[in-house]
């Protein structure tokens, strides 16, 4: 959905225009998507809540539908702002008004997503606090336990994530929104082939058939030259 998604926002708010091909391809890559991650919806790999009675049974706790719509609306609507962003994220970057570069704008947004996390860990410790948690005289700006646990690893992840930012924005701009797209359905398929090598993943049918599917789709995307396209930008 997120990559109708983002093809939608790119037609309205840019001026892109896709041709029959290129739709193809992006409803190829959303089938591929679909099946690569088939393995994450098998029935062993689902969680079960169970709660137990007075007598010492089981009693399976199923989800209700209100709940599952709920879900339901909170993916497409994770989906739509995730696209919208992505979009809204490359006009910004390709303005040609603006005399930023792509580290001078990823801080500018960044400096927002910093006040919003000190916010929430304000609201985090705060809530423990009243909660007997922790006590009320401990509430300062250096955040007791903000880097407890860390190890070498989680640095080496958070650095890898800070790095992997830079990557997307210089997609955004010398690339588009929907290239992101197809880049991180192939990054999906490199985890399956690695998590089957490493982590003995299972590689099914239905995974071998996603990931034709998802390179036939890049394929056909790339391979379908529109001039238009390349004119809007």
């Amino acid at each position: 959905m997120k990559i109708f998604l983002t093809a939608v926002f790119a037609t309205v708010l840019l001026g892109r225009s896709y041709s029959a091909a290129k739709w193809r391809a992006l409803a190829l890559l959303v089938v591929g998507c679909v099946l690569v991650s088939s393995p994450m919806f098998a029935p062993g790999c689902e969680e079960t809540t169970n709660i137990k009675g007075d007598k010492g049974g089981q009693e399976d706790k199923s989800v209700s539908p209100v709940m599952a719509v709920l879900g339901l609306a909170a993916t497409l609507l994770q989906a739509c702002i995730s696209a919208l962003s992505s979009v809204y994220f490359e006009g910004l970057l390709k303005d040609k008004d603006a005399e930023l570069s792509i580290w001078e704008r990823n801080f500018q947004l960044a400096f927002y997503s910093i006040v919003v996390v000190l916010l929430s860990m304000s609201a985090q410790h705060v809530s423990a606090a009243f909660r007997g948690r922790a006590q009320l005289h401990s509430l300062s700006l250096t955040f007791p336990g903000l880097f407890e646990g860390w190890t070498w690893l989680a640095l080496l992840n958070a650095t890898l994530l800070g790095l992997g930012g830079m990557l997307v924005a210089a997609t955004l701009k010398y690339a588009d929104a929907i290239l992101k797209c197809f880049a991180t359905a192939v990054s999906i398929i490199m985890i399956s082939v690695a998590g089957h090598f490493i982590l003995d993943s299972r590689i099914d049918v239905y995974v071998g058939i996603g990931m034709i599917v998802t390179v036939i789709s890049i394929f056909n995307y790339a391979l379908d030259y529109d001039p238009s396209v390349l004119q809007s930008k």
